[in-house]
């Protein structure tokens, strides 16, 4: 819809206005249907703004400082993650946690106002030859960008969510239940710093390049969750994975706007689809591969297809590979 009508603003606005009404109806939920129903309501905003929010950053910078601009939006990101839930926290004992879902409006009316009154539309170029002739929409499915989509589906299989390193921490090293939370912000704060540095390193040695490197953390950290459980293995594991989630977050979404130049909002949608779908498919897959055959077995799959997805990006990007965006 953003491609067709050359227009981003609108729903990036419309997605983050969902959002910011419905979550105050938590305060008046009573039973776990109304809940429900506000977060659907909640992820279908997340749903309409993701893509054309990515697309009107990938506009609105030039391509050479991509990484960096998405390194940007990722780490501010996550930092308001880490932020609002200690805000929340600290006001829960004065307000009440239904005073809480009450003022949470409040930072999204800001940041919808700030959205409208400051940020500026770069409005993407329309060509002809990027659109389907039968139904008026771009079709960015190049070559390239297929291919990257097969990767990032590759990939998805193997990676797993931050609740499985908890669950390693917790089953497999022993830690102590009051000493999660520890690791957890651990991992926060390594997502936050990494993501900014390695968009810059996508910048100066081209996105794909770096891409591949943000795979091999995750099969780094898998490999080592392998050796023998201590404190040590687990905060090196932790470690690892939190500077992987940035390095990823910020490179996956830089690699689009490299890709693809034309109908990036579709790019970007074609791109969540793959990431989720195969991030569905590949937790599912390590948890059964966990409960049936051990963690081990679990982190060695998903070693085995980041290394996958590593040589696969190398084989269909050898002439991009190691050059700047």
């Amino acid at each position: 819809v953003s491609d067709r009508f050359r227009r981003r603003k609108p729903l990036v606005i419309t997605g983050y206005g969902i959002s910011t009404v419905v979550k105050p109806f938590l305060a008046l939920a009573t039973s776990w249907v109304h809940a429900l129903t506000v977060r659907v309501f909640d992820r279908l905003g997340k749903a309409v703004r993701t893509a054309p929010r990515d697309a009107l950053i990938a506009d609105s910078v030039d391509r050479s400082i991509s990484g960096k601009a998405f390194g940007i939006h990722r780490s501010l990101d996550q930092l308001g993650a880490i932020v609002g839930p200690v805000i929340a926290f600290s006001l829960l004992a004065i307000i009440g946690y239904r005073g809480v879902f009450l003022v949470s409006a409040i930072p999204g009316a800001v940041a919808l106002l700030i959205l409208a009154m400051v940020v500026k539309e770069v409005r993407p170029k329309s060509t002809r030859r990027s659109m389907n002739s039968s139904t008026g929409l771009k079709t960015p499915l190049t070559r390239d960008l297929t291919r990257y989509l097969i990767v990032t589906f590759i990939f998805s299989l193997g990676l797993y969510n931050y609740a499985f390193i908890l669950a390693y921490a917790m089953n497999v090293c022993e830690l102590r239940p009051e000493f999660t939370p520890l690791i957890y912000t651990l991992m926060n704060i390594l997502h936050v710093m990494s993501g900014l540095p390695f968009g810059i390193l996508g910048d100066a040695m081209g996105v794909l390049m770096a891409l591949s490197i943000a795979y091999l953390l995750l099969c780094l950290s898998s490999l080592m969750a392998l050796l023998v459980p201590s404190l040590v293995v687990l905060v090196a594991v932790t470690i690892v994975y939190g500077v992987f989630q940035g390095a990823f977050e910020t490179l996956s979404r830089a690699s689009i706007a490299t890709i693809a130049r034309e109908a990036r909002g579709t790019a970007y949608g074609f791109f969540y689809v793959a990431l989720g779908l195969g991030g569905l498919l590949g937790n599912f897959t390590i948890g059964a591969l966990w409960d049936l055959a051990g963690y081990r077995i679990a982190f060695a799959y998903s070693a085995i297809m980041s290394l996958i997805a590593f040589f696969m990006i190398h084989a269909f990007f050898k002439p991009l590979i190691g050059k700047g965006s």
